[in-house]
């Protein structure tokens, strides 16, 4: 990204404004590791997920030594709540209860719960509601700005925590060079618990943002995506489908900022994000598709700029890498066993296996 000789300011509305009190990240002395939140009101028929904001003793301890971790939810009253794996459904009206536990994978899998080796159970309270506002992150960002600025400005409030030493503990295995340019914010807004910084080499310009979203519906869809909605009430132009990536994008001509959406692996399960990044040249509008295409099934793993991908039921099927505007950088066809690519930045790209949904990586 090239100097910018103008700073440009965006100003993200909220649907309803909230406080964040401080909060303090001590997982190594607690039994139980902790959520960003041990309430969570949420509308009827959506798909969410509760982020586990510092691991306990024994899940740092094994994630450390270099294994993997599977996480797992149980309902109280699946008349209101549904376990869907690593993600719960609301399904009705009311309120109950939901446990989490983690453990390590089953042994000669990536990613099945092994009920012989449960490292945490952590519980916490959901209400359903017909309709439940969502809670968007109140902030103002000026592309191009410094890091010290940007920080200040997102700290000097109180609603955002430095989370960045916090979450690389809890990701050991991503590479120094993979941390570079990046800064994590904590939230106690369990629709939205991370606000990721990208800055250009050299922490001298702010260049994208990212928010983790906890559910997939809030986010993807526009015709029902409050996020949607909120960025056209804000100036955000519809600029279709990214052809290449499959998410929908918006761009606000004012402030030169692309908006778009997608997925990324997050503690193991596939969560939704909100993108924001300075983009010089308003896109080229698409058509709107309106097919939510399927996550893949496929494991992988991305440390030192070398991507590990196993994807035997994709085999034969076309594997393309893309950056976050939509250019290729890699493509090859799906073999059995592992698919190595290599050379790749620590800048966030996208996986696309065959015709499904695209995945981010924020490295």
């Amino acid at each position: 990204m090239k100097r910018l000789n103008r700073t440009y300011r965006i100003f993200i509305a909220v649907l309803m404004l909230f406080t964040i009190s401080s909060f303090s990240i001590v997982a190594a002395e607690n039994e139980h590791g902790t959520l960003v939140a041990n309430h969570l009101k949420i509308p009827i028929y959506r798909t969410y997920r509760m982020y586990v904001k510092a691991y306990n003793k024994a899940t740092q301890a094994y994630i450390a030594k270099g294994e993997r971790i599977v996480l797992r939810y149980t309902s109280a009253n699946e008349a209101v709540i549904e376990a869907k794996g690593n993600a719960f459904k609301s399904v009705g009206n009311g309120k109950t209860e939901v446990t989490l536990r983690i453990s390590g994978a089953y042994p000669g899998t990536l990613d099945a719960f092994d009920p012989n080796n449960v490292l945490d159970e952590m519980k916490f309270t959901v209400e359903v509601n017909d309709q439940v506002d969502m809670v968007f992150p109140q902030f103002s960002i000026s592309w191009g700005e410094d890091k010290a600025t940007v920080l200040d400005r997102f700290l000097k409030n109180n609603a955002y925590i430095n989370y960045t030493n916090s979450y690389w503990a809890m990701n050991p295995k991503i590479s120094a060079d993979s941390r570079k340019g990046l800064e994590i914010l904590s939230t106690n807004n369990a629709e939205f618990p991370l606000i990721m910084l990208d800055f250009t080499s050299g922490d001298t310009e702010l260049c994208a943002l990212y928010l983790l979203s906890a559910s997939w519906e809030r986010v993807t869809t526009p015709q029902i995506s409050e996020v949607y909605k909120l960025l056209i009430a804000n100036g955000f132009l519809d600029r279709g489908t990214n052809t290449d990536t499959h998410c929908w994008q918006m761009y606000n001509p004012t402030s030169k900022t692309l908006a778009t959406c997608g997925l990324m692996i997050v503690q193991g399960c596939g969560y939704c994000y909100v993108s924001l990044s300075y983009l010089a040249d308003d896109p080229n509008p698409t058509a709107i598709k309106n097919t939510l295409l399927e996550q893949p099934k496929i494991s992988w793993n991305f440390a030192n700029g070398v991507l590990n991908i196993q994807a035997e039921q994709y085999v034969g099927e076309p594997l393309s890498i893309y950056s976050i505007s939509g250019k290729c950088l890699q493509k090859t066809t799906i073999q059995p066993g592992n698919n190595i690519i290599s050379s790749l930045t620590h800048q966030p790209f996208f996986i696309r296996v065959g015709n499904n949904a695209a995945i981010k990586v924020l490295p």
